[in-house]
């Protein structure tokens, strides 16, 4: 979703229903070489950066991202950038 109702500000936020991301991986979700557990991932190497880089580049651009997580409502990513 994306919303543009504040003119200095856009949020994007990215939901899912999946499993939630317990609050103590949720504090420390964006730092590096964090991963989370990762369910049916077959061979695929994960190096937890992903998250990190995006904070990285977020914050670069003046902006803030967060997440909020639990079993009922599922997982949203939200970032939050200056329009200028």
């Amino acid at each position: 979703m994306v919303s543009g109702n504040d003119p200095r500000t856009l949020i994007v936020s990215v939901h899912n229903f999946g499993p939630a991301i317990p609050a103590e991986g949720q504090r420390a979700i964006f730092q590096s070489w964090m991963r989370g557990q990762v369910q049916d991932s077959g061979d695929c190497a994960h190096l937890g950066l992903g998250l990190y880089i995006a904070r990285l580049i977020v914050e670069a651009h003046g902006g803030d991202i967060a997440v909020s997580s639990d079993e009922k409502t599922g997982t949203t990513f939200t970032i939050q950038l200056p329009r200028s």
